[in-house]
Formats: structure tokens, sequence, C-alpha cells
């Protein structure tokens, strides 16, 4: 078969089919760029939540001044310092 016996063969888009596509790939582009900013927005969010209630534990651990709050919170640390810096990867 030859690509002109090929060409005879196809069915060509009309206009409107082509439109409906298009719109419906760029409906489809913008629906996944929203959800993947929601998801920055939410991680972001979490991060923020956490660094803040570390942040109120360890002034809780200055009044309270005990040795296990404080093993408590070292490790604690090393989890908020990781989730503030760490590198989204999806």
């Amino acid at each position: 078969m030859t690509t002109a016996d090929n060409t005879e063969n196809t069915i060509p888009l009309s206009p409107l089919m082509g439109a409906i596509l298009t719109a419906n790939a760029k409906w489809s582009e913008d629906l996944t760029n929203q959800v993947l900013d929601n998801k920055d927005r939410e991680i972001a969010e979490w991060k923020s939540a956490f660094a803040k209630l570390y942040d109120a534990i360890d002034k809780a651990n200055d009044t309270v001044d005990s040795l296990r709050i404080e093993r408590i919170l070292g490790t604690f640390a090393q989890k908020r310092d990781f989730s503030v810096t760490s590198v989204d990867t999806y």
C-alpha cells in the first residue's frame, strides 16, 4: 500500500470535531493543573502546621523542663526540619 492509497482511506475531521477535541484537551490540562496546584497548596499548609505544632510544643517544654519531653522533641525536631526543607517529588 502506498502513501497515496493510505490517505484515501482516512476520514478528515470536521472543524467542529477539531474544536471539540481541542476544548477537551484544554479542559483536561486545566483540571490536571488545578489538581497539582491544590496538592502543592495542601503540602505547604501541612508543613506550616507541622512547624507551628513543633514550636508550640517546644515552648511548652521550656516551662515543663522534662527530660522525656526533650528527648521526644529531639526526634520530632528532625522530622520537622525534614518536612520544611524536603523537596517534593511526584
